[in-house]
C-alpha cells in the first residue's frame, strides 16, 4: 500500500512539473526581485512570453488560458489584461504589443 500512495504522490509531483508553469513561476517568484503573478492568473497557469531584456528577471507580457497580460512602462508598472476571447475582435491585435489592445 505505501509503495502504490508513493508511486501515486511522484505521479502527481512529476504531471504538476511537467504540466503547468508552477515550477519556474515559484522559482522566479524565489529568486527575482519583482516577479510577480497577475492576481488573476495562478502560478500553474501562468506562462511569462516576453522577459525584459534588461538585467532584471520579470516578464514584460504573458498569458494564461484565458487573458492576456502586459506590464507597462508607466512611472508606476501596471499589470493591464485582455480575454482572450477579446483579442480576436480586435484587427490589429498584437499579444506582444499592449498598445493594440484596444479598438480604434
Amino acid at each position: 500500500m505505501k509503495k502504490i500512495l508513493l508511486l501515486l504522490a511522484l505521479s502527481v509531483f512529476i504531471c504538476v512539473f511537467v504540466f503547468t508553469s508552477f515550477f519556474g513561476n515559484l522559482y522566479s517568484i524565489v529568486t527575482e526581485n519583482g516577479y510577480e503573478i497577475p492576481k488573476e492568473s495562478s502560478v500553474f497557469t501562468f506562462e511569462a512570453t516576453k522577459m525584459n531584456s534588461g538585467s532584471g528577471g520579470w516578464w514584460m507580457y504573458g498569458e494564461d488560458h484565458k487573458k492576456y497580460y502586459a506590464l507597462t512602462n508607466d512611472s508606476i508598472s501596471t499589470i493591464i489584461s485582455i480575454n482572450k476571447t477579446k483579442s480576436k475582435k480586435i484587427k490589429t491585435f498584437d499579444k506582444l504589443d499592449y498598445k493594440t489592445w484596444k479598438q480604434k
